[in-house]
């Protein structure tokens, strides 16, 4: 309420030039600054007075003029004796993108210690931290009108603050709030501060949750106009210790208006002008602090663009150097050869195959090395498409190498390529730790004699006892279990730069796929050999186990084998699941103990010998029940087992458990994967629920991306990608965009050689590595 005191001239003066300063809002006054000046229209000030008295109904603008009018027309020494002696004012230090974040205002060492954990060191760093979300704070809701629970934001008056400390250690701040339509309490806890801070404020925006009808610690704004908190579309930043939400968006918002005008934008003009596409500057503040969705739609584009088109000129730059570094011997005079195998082979290729091999087939024949990927699903005859390869390099008088991570996997493809290409008159060699030492030297003296066409192997391939005769093409399945030096070395092993073929059992999703096409030449299999029959899962509780064991038996009774794959070797007290050894011994001594020596033990902890053991007496069909590891998640292909049941389910990845069904249905009987689970949730579980309604691996590919992201997806750390590419690979037309931009940028300028395309080629020969 508007006191009736008549206030001395000079703290008159001060109030006039307070409301004057905080923008003519009239909010420096209870009650208003009218109310409070007609009691002050006497004495010699009336008149320049007089004019203000209807503050309230005047606009922005005339309330300015009348504020200032009233300041000149008071008595000189009256109007300047608000003016109190203040320090030399100091200009504001800018920031700038490589200072380091200690220069941002009121950073202490906490926080840019927790900043310099994440990665961030300099204000380009904190920059390049975009927003986790957004909150729309442009609108305000009255009070009277506010849901009992939710995302909230009111502009109020605060009627009354206390605090109170109910017990040691503890005090709670509540303020009653209203905005004319109703009121609301806001409660804060352990800020006392608060109270001081809040009391008597008017016009104060405040952000939070309201449960049941109470805002519980609000963020708040006193001064709502022009403020990075409020009145806009606010981002929401991944969390850092100690620092808050406010502080983070000040910086942003500081680095944006100090550093962001230095900034150089890459992009030649002409693919602005073309796409559309804000600036860089733009961009980076329309990430950060977007007027509209629009405009937050428009910079992420940017952005994802920029990404990708740097990768795509990046990976152009890569295969260029692998052809220009890797000239090779081609590979000719292998067709007919091929084309009799091909006609021999005891079923049809299918189509995805028969493209393969003409891709691969295609790349032999060039004077540079073969960098191709072949990919497909579980069962989808890889190795056939593989062994057409190595028939062409045998034909031409060369030797090929087919590197396997595991000795299972390995002695399966030996197996399968004697079978393959024995008849054809291709000698095949098998190196892995289990022969002995003077069975390895005996069978590389072979391979260096040019005794021998094809060797299979596991690491003993890339040993230092390894010697070939002149290796020309290198094959090697399920390469992200090998490390970069291991495969370079097994290619070191060639006279010059052998072809070198990858092969996976991993889908990748279409997405991402698009882009990793850019990097290596790509052949996929998508469907498999006529005759396979879909594979029946069912997920089951705990309560269907005797249910599960019953179904197993019956199919062993009829003559089928099985697999029961736990996801432990030995028992842990850390992680409650079951493991092999004890597993076996259960069944053994209970639900499977019938089998007697039926039921076999494998793992890979296992000598060798005895794992090889295991494998034969199952693949001969004396062990009926196999009970395993993830060991046999490749390489095994036994036609008469129906049937795998999964132990703790939901401990292993949506790949993995594909890749474990698919040990089963490669016989003409029909088979079953059964998912066990000891967690009553587990048909809340998206990934096993997802294998119950597809046997496709590319459709779980795409859930797996959904699920997990594309950088657990493809292993950022072990495959090198950069993290933001990877997140940006998910907009697909960003990527076409890049792409097609990308091909036309090279095809235009290929050395990126024009003054236009300068910080373009310096930014690409950082993301292309040494060498470039």
């Amino acid at each position: 309420m508007a006191s009736n005191r008549q206030l001395d001239p000079i703290a008159l003066a001060r109030i006039l030039r307070a409301e004057l300063e905080d923008g003519c809002r009239d909010k420096r006054v209870t009650g208003g600054l009218g109310a409070l000046l007609q009691g002050q229209l006497s004495g010699p000030q009336a008149t320049v007075l007089a004019p203000l008295v209807d503050y309230g109904r005047l606009s922005q603008e005339q309330r300015r003029a009348g504020l200032e009018n009233a300041l000149q027309g008071l008595p000189r020494e009256v109007a300047q004796a608000d003016r109190a002696p203040r320090r030399p004012s100091r200009r504001r230090a800018r920031v700038r993108l490589n200072d380091p974040v200690s220069q941002l205002p009121r950073a202490n060492p906490k926080q840019i210690a927790a900043l310099a954990e994440r990665g961030i060191k300099t204000c380009s760093n904190l920059l390049g931290k975009f927003p986790r979300d957004y909150e729309d704070r442009r609108v305000f809701g009255k009070i009277a009108a506010l849901p009992q629970d939710g995302a909230v934001a009111v502009l109020a008056d605060v009627v009354r603050i206390s605090t109170g400390r109910p017990r040691r250690g503890l005090s709670v701040t509540t303020a009653t709030l209203s905005d004319g339509s109703g009121r609301i309490q806001a409660t804060w806890f352990n800020q006392p501060y608060l109270a001081d801070s809040l009391r008597g404020r008017s016009q104060v925006a405040f952000f939070g949750a309201i449960r049941q009808g109470k805002l519980n610690s609000p963020e708040y704004e006193l001064n709502p106009e022009g403020s990075p908190n409020a009145g806009r579309i606010v981002p929401i930043y991944p969390q850092v210790p100690g620092i808050t939400q406010k502080q983070r968006r000040a910086w942003s918002a500081r680095i944006i208006a100090d550093a962001l005008p230095e900034l150089p934008e890459p992009l030649p003009p002409a693919i602005i002008a073309e796409t559309g596409l804000p600036d860089r500057r733009r961009a980076l503040a329309d990430k950060h602090f977007p007027p509209d969705e629009e405009a937050r739609d428009r910079a992420q584009m940017r952005l994802d663009f920029d990404q990708l088109f740097y990768y795509h000129l990046a990976a152009a730059g890569r295969r260029r150097r692998w052809r220009e570094q890797s000239s090779s011997q081609a590979i000719s005079e292998f067709e007919s050869k091929v084309e009799g195998f091909v006609a021999e082979l005891p079923f049809a290729l299918t189509a995805g195959q028969s493209r393969a091999i003409d891709e691969i087939l295609d790349d032999l024949r060039q004077p540079f090395a073969m960098h191709r990927l072949l990919q497909g699903d579980v069962g989808s005859g890889k190795t056939a498409v593989a062994a057409c390869a190595l028939l062409a390099a045998a034909s031409a008088g060369f030797q090929g190498a087919l590197m396997a991570p595991t000795q299972i996997l390995a002695n399966q493809h030996h197996q399968t390529l004697q079978q393959l290409l024995g008849p054809a008159g291709v000698r095949v060699e098998l190196v892995t730790a289990a022969l002995t030492p003077g069975e390895q030297t005996r069978s590389w003296d072979r391979v260096a004699d040019a005794e021998v066409d094809v060797v299979v192997g596991t690491h003993a391939l890339v040993s230092e006892a390894a010697r070939f005769a002149n290796l020309n093409l290198v094959i090697v399945d399920e390469q992200h279990r090998f490390g970069v030096r291991q495969r370079a070395t097994l290619r070191a092993k060639g006279d010059g730069n052998p072809h070198t073929l990858i092969m996976s059992a991993t889908p990748i999703p279409r997405t991402l796929a698009a882009a990793v096409s850019s990097e290596i030449d790509v052949s996929q299999i998508r469907e498999l050999p006529a005759g396979r029959r879909e594979i029946k899962t069912i997920l089951a509780s705990p309560r269907q186990r005797q249910r599960a064991y019953d179904t197993l038996l019956s199919e062993v009774a009829s003559g089928a084998q099985a697999y029961i794959v736990c996801p432990l070797v030995e028992a842990s007290e850390s992680v409650p699941a079951r493991s092999v050894e004890d597993e076996y011994k259960r069944l053994r001594g209970g639900p499977l103990s019938g089998l007697g020596e039926g039921l076999g033990l494998l793992h890979g902890q296992l000598p060798p010998v005895r794992k090889q053991a295991q494998m034969d007496a199952f693949s001969a069909g004396r062990t009926k029940v196999l009970v395993t590891t993830s060991v046999v998640e490749v390489g095994v292909d036994v036609p008469n087992a129906t049937v795998v049941m999964i132990e703790g389910a939901e401990r292993f990845g949506l790949a993995q458990l594909h890749q474990l069904r698919g040990r089963v249905g490669r016989g003409r009987r029909e088979s079953l994967c059964l998912l066990m689970s000891d967690s009553q949730d587990a048909s809340e579980n998206e990934r096993l629920r997802a294998m119950t309604e597809t046997n496709s691996g590319f459709e779980l590919a795409e859930v797996d991306l959904r699920l997990r992201g594309p950088g657990e997806l493809l292993g950022v750390r072990q495959s090198g990608y950069d993290p933001d590419v990877i997140k940006a690979w998910q907009n697909p037309a960003a990527n076409e965009l890049a792409r097609r931009w990308a091909e036309r940028t090279l095809k235009a300028d290929p050395e990126l050689a024009r003054r236009e395309h300068r910080l373009l080629k310096r930014i690409v020969r950082q993301r292309q590595g040494p060498g470039d």
